[in-house]
C-alpha cells in the first residue's frame, strides 16, 4: 500500500499533454500539440486525428510548458465533428491529456484522455468533461488525499470544526488555482510539489501530536487555509494552456470536479473514524491511539520521502 501511494505520487505529471485542435473554413483545422517535459526530455507521447485528417509538417519549440509543435491538418468538410482522436503512451507517463476542440461553426469543447480511456469519439464526447478531471485530478493525487486524511484526523472531533477546517481548504486552493490558470503566479513546478510535500510532514506531526498540537492546535481552520493556497498551485497545472473563451468555465467544472473528489473521499475517512470511536469505547480503548499514531507515522514518512525526492528534484 505504501509503495502504491509513493509510486502514484511519483508518477503524477501536474501538468498534463495539451492538444488544441481549431477547425477553420475549407475544412483546415489548426493543430498545436504541448508535451510537458519529463525528467528533463519531452513525454514519450504521440497524437492521431481522425481518418480522414492529413497532417501537414508540424514546427517544434521548446517552452517553459514543454515541448509544443504546432501547424496545421486538412480534414475536408467533415471537419472536426466526426472521427477519433487518441493519445498513445500514457499508460508509460502515468498523466493525462487535455483535448480542446472547436469545429468551425460550434462551441469550444475539452475531454480528458488517460491511459484507461485514450480515445475520443467526437461525435460521442461529452461536453462537460472538466468535472471529471477535477474528480480524477484529486483522487490520483496521493499527496493531496494524505494531506485531506491528515485534516480530518486533527479535526474529525468536533464535526463543526471539520467543516469549517475542509471549507477553508477549499477556499485556499480555489484562490490560487484561479489566480494560477488566468497567469497571475506562475510559481516553479519543482518548488510548489517540494513545498506541497513539506505540508505533508508538518500535518503527520500534528497527528502525531494528538492534543498537544501547535500549528493546528485551536485554529486548525487557519492552517487549513494556508496549505490550501499552497494545494492550489498544483492542482492548476492540469489546466495550463487553455484559451481564454474556455478557461473560465473548465475552471470552474474542473474545481467543482476537485470538491466532489475531496467530498468522497472525506466521507469515507470520517465514516471509518466513526466506526473506530465506536469501538474503542466499547471494546478496545487503546484503538484510537494506536490508530492516531499509526496514522501520523504513516503519512510522515511518506512525506519525508517526498520532501526528500522533490527538493533533489529542484537542484537537478
Amino acid at each position: 500500500m505504501i509503495a502504491l501511494l509513493v509510486g502514484s505520487a511519483l508518477a503524477h505529471q501536474l501538468q498534463p499533454a495539451l492538444l488544441e485542435l481549431r477547425g477553420r473554413a475549407g475544412g483546415q483545422v489548426a493543430v498545436s500539440w504541448t508535451r510537458p517535459l519529463v525528467a528533463g526530455g519531452p513525454s514519450p507521447l504521440s497524437f492521431s486525428l481522425p481518418g480522414h485528417c492529413v497532417i501537414d509538417e508540424l514546427k517544434t519549440a521548446e517552452t517553459t510548458q514543454g515541448v509544443r509543435q504546432w501547424g496545421s491538418a486538412a480534414c475536408g468538410p467533415a471537419g472536426l465533428t466526426q472521427g477519433e482522436i487518441s493519445v498513445t503512451g500514457l499508460a508509460q507517463t502515468g498523466g493525462d491529456a487535455l483535448v480542446v476542440w472547436q469545429a468551425a461553426s460550434g462551441p469550444e469543447r475539452t475531454a480528458v484522455l488517460h491511459a484507461g480511456g485514450a480515445l475520443l469519439e467526437l461525435a460521442d464526447a461529452v461536453r462537460r468533461p472538466a468535472l471529471a478531471l477535477g474528480a480524477a485530478h484529486i483522487l490520483g493525487a496521493a499527496d493531496h488525499l494524505l494531506f485531506i486524511v491528515g485534516l480530518i484526523g486533527v479535526s474529525a472531533a468536533r464535526p463543526r470544526r471539520l467543516l469549517w477546517t475542509l471549507t477553508m481548504f477549499t477556499v485556499g486552493h480555489s484562490l490560487t488555482l484561479g489566480a494560477a490558470v488566468f497567469g497571475a503566479v506562475r510559481p516553479p513546478e519543482a518548488s510548489v510539489e517540494a513545498m506541497i510535500a513539506l505540508s505533508v510532514v508538518l500535518l503527520a506531526a500534528e497527528v502525531l501530536r494528538g492534543e498537544r498540537r501547535q500549528l493546528a492546535g485551536n485554529h486548525p481552520q487557519v492552517f487549513a487555509l494556508a496549505c490550501g493556497l499552497l494545494h492550489g498551485l498544483g492542482f492548476a497545472g492540469a489546466l495550463t494552456g487553455l484559451s481564454d473563451a474556455a478557461r473560465l468555465r473548465t475552471l470552474l467544472l474542473f474545481n467543482c470536479g476537485v470538491e466532489l473528489g475531496q467530498i468522497a473521499v472525506v466521507g469515507v475517512v470520517a465514516g471509518a473514524l466513526v466506526v473506530a470511536r465506536r469501538l474503542a469505547r466499547e471494546r478496545w480503548p487503546h484503538v484510537r491511539r494506536i490508530l492516531r499514531e499509526t496514522a501520523g507515522t504513516l503519512i510522515g514518512g511518506i512525506g519525508c520521502y517526498w520532501l526528500l525526492k522533490r527538493t533533489v528534484q529542484i537542484f537537478s
